[in-house]
């Protein structure tokens, strides 16, 4: 009898083993193929234009590695990307944006769609993966003349799409990384964090409109104060805010929040200067 309940046994932990096995096979297939994905658009429609290589206020990096591998290196904030929108829309016509984090690995388009579901399970090129795509509030309007954008990712266990993110709840990795660069087809547009903090993911607190500027100004107050420090970052100065919104790792009742206030636009066309983007 003891025998036939320790077969039963292993048998059921052998079942569990092969499951979980099977389940992390997967999820690396899934990995890789997004990451071979991204690198093949990137190579295609993305050329990087150096800029100075300095971070706010002279802080290097504070020994987390950087997106190309090396440590305490300066962070090149003013860096551009030249991209070739017309490329990108021809892989997939719900592309709208290049999101770009300067000193992070952040740098991936953005797609919208009618709702908020697709892309949490689909990838860039519109087949089902793991890994989703980085994409934009579905109430969104892609001219920014809505009050706040709202763009969301995956919390990847690799760290890749929005698991960088993770990283912004010190303050010193913010501060050598304020900026956030949002790339549209008639140039860019500069936003500063100002808050990083974990939310319920109640619809309530990701609003796209607001009803006059003093319930704006309460947003963005409440999302300041809620922070988890200070940045010394105005946000009711600024025209426009960006939400970056992620899962925590702890559940699905609650979302990483990373709050950005727009500070300038370049109105250069991002995409005429990305010709020879792969070359």
């Amino acid at each position: 009898m003891k025998r036939k309940i320790y077969k039963l046994f292993f048998a059921a932990v052998l079942a569990v083993f092969l499951l979980s096995s099977g389940f992390l096979v997967k999820l690396m297939y899934d990995y890789r193929k997004a990451e071979k994905e991204y690198s093949e658009i990137a190579e295609d429609a993305v050329k990087i234009l150096p800029g100075a290589a300095e971070s706010a206020g002279g802080v290097f990096d504070s020994g987390t590695a950087q997106e190309d591998g090396r440590e305490n290196a300066p962070i090149d904030l003013n860096r551009v990307l030249a991209i070739d929108f017309q490329s990108l829309k021809k892989k997939n016509p719900d592309i709208i944006a290049w999101l770009d984090i300067p000193g992070t690995g952040i740098s991936y388009p953005v797609a919208k769609t009618g709702d908020n579901e697709f892309y949490i399970t689909h990838g860039i090129y519109g087949g089902k993966s793991s890994s989703g795509a980085v994409f934009m509030d579905f109430r969104n309007k892609t001219d920014l003349s809505d009050g706040n954008t709202i763009l969301f990712g995956h919390n990847m266990r690799n760290g890749s799409m929005f698991g960088g993110l993770r990283q912004f709840k010190s303050q010193s990795y913010r501060n050598s990384r304020p900026y956030v660069d949002l790339y549209f087809p008639d140039g860019r547009v500069r936003f500063e964090i100002y808050s990083c903090y974990e939310e319920s993911a109640s619809g309530e607190n990701f609003p796209t409109l607001f009803t006059g500027e003093d319930d704006r100004k309460a947003f963005v107050n409440a999302a300041a104060a809620r922070s988890l420090y200070q940045t010394g970052v105005d946000p009711e100065e600024s025209d426009h805010t960006l939400m970056l919104v992620t899962c925590t790792g702890k559940g699905y009742s609650h979302r990483l929040v990373v709050h950005a206030a727009q500070i300038d636009d370049q109105a250069e066309p991002a995409d005429g200067r990305a010709e020879s983007a792969g070359d």
